[in-house]
């Protein structure tokens, strides 16, 4: 059964969007934390993740997306203007995916222009926006340096982050590599 999307209570609760790959490995590392899951979907939406776990927002939710969005369409120098209205939606549901986080955890590539590769961009620029740019509790493992990053005004790498713990968004590459993988998996109940 899928709950429509309402006030969120809880101390250990991972924000994610229910695509395969990174998405989905977060919601699984959450699990065996012992933490809440909620997978932001949207009617029509396709994911594996379980029902129990997904908040299906409404098409009035996921309009109230595009102003954040526009900003981060700035900051990324990349223009907002989906293909389709899937597309869209995809986009819409990054937001709340980031909006109500204390920190983020992303697996993605970072390229040699200092970018995030693919949608994982957007929700990082979300909730870096957030945070006024500054240093924060943001993570990303870069899978094609296969190295944990952290956000300090730049990306600076880090031997790896803290174990995820408070109100956390996990999110990242739909084509999560093995290293991205086991990126995920070494902030499991085994270093806790």
């Amino acid at each position: 059964m899928s709950r429509r999307a309402a006030t969120i209570e809880a101390s250990d609760i991972c924000f994610s969007g229910g695509a395969r790959g990174a998405d989905l490995a977060w919601g699984a590392l959450a699990r065996e934390l012992g933490h809440r899951v909620l997978h932001f979907s949207f009617a029509g939406h396709r994911t594996k993740a379980p029902a129990a776990e997904r908040v299906i927002l409404s098409a009035a939710q996921l309009a109230a997306a595009d102003t954040p969005l526009r900003a981060a369409a700035r900051t990324l120098d990349r223009p907002f203007r989906p293909r389709t209205a899937y597309a869209r939606h995809l986009l819409e549901r990054d937001w709340f995916e980031v909006k109500d986080a204390e920190r983020l955890y992303a697996v993605a590539s970072l390229g040699d222009n200092g970018q995030i590769a693919g949608g994982t961009a957007w929700a990082v620029a979300l909730f870096l926006a957030q945070q006024s740019g500054a240093a924060c509790d943001a993570f990303l493992f870069d899978q094609a340096a296969k190295r944990w990053l952290h956000w300090r005004g730049a990306w600076e790498p880090i031997a790896a982050p803290p174990i995820p713990r408070g109100r956390w968004a996990g999110i990242g590459a739909r084509d999560l590599s093995r290293a991205g993988a086991a990126a995920i998996a070494a902030l499991g109940p085994a270093r806790t």
